[in-house]
């Protein structure tokens, strides 16, 4: 792999796709030692500094998410696995990434859950009591959802960064008239 680094251009590794917030324990179980054997692959290749290893999250790893100051990970069945992953991601300076969907949370509770605010559309937003903020999309309180979690778990400096995004939002948003 090392010589051929230079001709793929290779920035990251993600080690599983949204692992913790599945259903198969013998995974989640085995996920932090598969990450740390291919940081320690890319370490004896001497590519550690310039490859960065990752995992990406769905927001199913969330416990609350609204309003986003509130956000916290699952206690029971994230937690105990997400807190080693912290700590080293912390350690090699990798971030946190999120797969975030707004459309899928609209669709998984629209009765509270505005499909305009889900859609990037006019809406009324979500005000956070406890920062101030005001949210005009699910997008960004999504995001900040993220930065609270990673604080009360105590990894206030860890990036939070996007891996996946829908893409039914440009469809969906031609559909929809303007807030009136």
């Amino acid at each position: 792999m090392s010589s051929h680094f230079y001709l793929i251009h290779i920035k990251g590794i993600a080690v599983g796709n949204e692992v913790l917030a599945g259903t198969d324990q013998e995974l989640e179980e085995v996920l932090f030692g598969a990450i740390k054997n291919v940081h320690n692959a890319l370490k004896m290749l001497q590519l550690e500094e310039k490859i960065e290893v990752s995992m990406p999250h769905s927001v199913a790893v969330f416990a609350n998410s609204i309003p986003p100051s509130y956000c916290t990970f699952k206690e029971d069945d994230v937690l105990v696995y997400m807190k080693p992953i912290l700590e080293f991601f912390s350690q090699i300076n990798s971030p946190f990434y999120i797969n975030a969907y707004p459309f899928l949370a609209y669709k998984s509770d629209p009765e509270h859950i505005d499909m305009k605010y889900a859609l990037f559309l006019p809406n009324y937003g979500v005000h956070d009591v406890k920062t101030g903020l005001h949210y005009d999309n699910m997008f960004d309180a999504q995001i900040d959802a993220a930065y609270a979690a990673l604080e009360a778990a105590g990894y206030h400096k860890m990036e939070v960064r996007v891996s996946e995004m829908a893409g039914l939002l440009l469809a969906m948003r031609m559909k929809l008239e303007p807030l009136s």
